[in-house]
């Protein structure tokens, strides 16, 4: 069966099935890190499923990150860009969730995602905001040499703008002293030129 059968039955069955529970949750990690997902079976899931499904899909730009369904056969698909990161393990295990172990956090990866597991036509799903952080450990040096760099290119840029401005007044304070002078001469040369008339 193709990606798109599995994801249409997926998306069919997490859409009909009641919804049991829902959390969010925000988790703030740094880049390179790995998190760990889990989503709790339905209430009610004290035996091992007939059927279970398992969905991860990043929210706001709708991929589906990974797809799992026992009633298939086929492998779980996950994502291409989550390939070898993305780590699921959809076993049962009484009163534990089923756990998604993303590793080697990258900045793309910040979002929403939502973890859906349906079993037995039961339905619980989690929602995770994600925030990726800058990786602490860079040195000191590391960090505050943007920040230096910055700040002295601002006082240049301000130098620059003040220099220009002073010189635009002084420019402009000698165009107007030059001009008051020749008002004053030519004022004078009328009063000479027409006393001597």
């Amino acid at each position: 069966m193709t990606f798109w059968r599995v994801g249409l039955l997926l998306m069919l069955t997490v859409a009909l099935s009641p919804v049991v529970g829902h959390q969010t949750h925000d988790i703030h990690e740094e880049e390179h890190r790995n998190i760990t997902l889990t989503c709790l079976f339905p209430v009610g899931t004290d035996m091992p499923p007939d059927s279970l499904q398992i969905g991860l899909k990043k929210e706001k730009t709708l991929r589906n990150i990974y797809l799992y369904d026992s009633r298939l056969e086929a492998e779980p698909y996950t994502d291409e860009f989550y390939k070898g990161r993305l780590h699921c393990d959809p076993s049962f295990i009484r009163n534990e969730p089923i756990k998604c172990l993303l590793t080697d956090l990258r900045f793309n990866d910040a979002g929403t995602y939502r973890f859906v597991v349906v079993a037995d036509g039961k339905r619980n799903s989690e929602t995770f905001n994600l925030v990726v952080t800058a990786s602490r450990d860079e040195t000191p040096e590391e960090i505050s040499q943007p920040g230096i760099r910055g700040r002295f290119g601002l006082c240049v840029a301000l130098g620059m703008f003040l220099g220009m401005f002073v010189a635009a007044l002084v420019v402009r304070y000698v165009m107007s002293s030059r001009k008051k002078s020749r008002l004053t001469n030519d004022k004078l040369l009328e009063k000479k030129n027409g006393s001597i008339v």
